[in-house]
């Protein structure tokens, strides 16, 4: 994930990955002070899951 706004939490992103089979965890870089706070996100799910579908219905999500 891209450019996660400040005021979005860590919580709030897994709830989000949640309604995905397959989830595992949530990892967060640190907020980037040169990119006004905002941070990158990687989320890992099972090897079993269509990614793709999982990953086309996320960057359809506003947060």
């Amino acid at each position: 994930m891209r450019n996660i706004a400040p005021n979005i939490s860590r919580a709030e992103i897994i709830s989000l990955c949640k309604r995905y089979p397959g989830f595992m965890r949530v990892a967060l870089s640190e907020p980037q002070p040169e990119r006004r706070f905002f941070r990158r996100g990687w989320v890992t799910f099972d090897r079993s899951v269509n990614i793709k579908e999982i990953c086309w219905n996320l960057q359809n999500i506003r947060v």
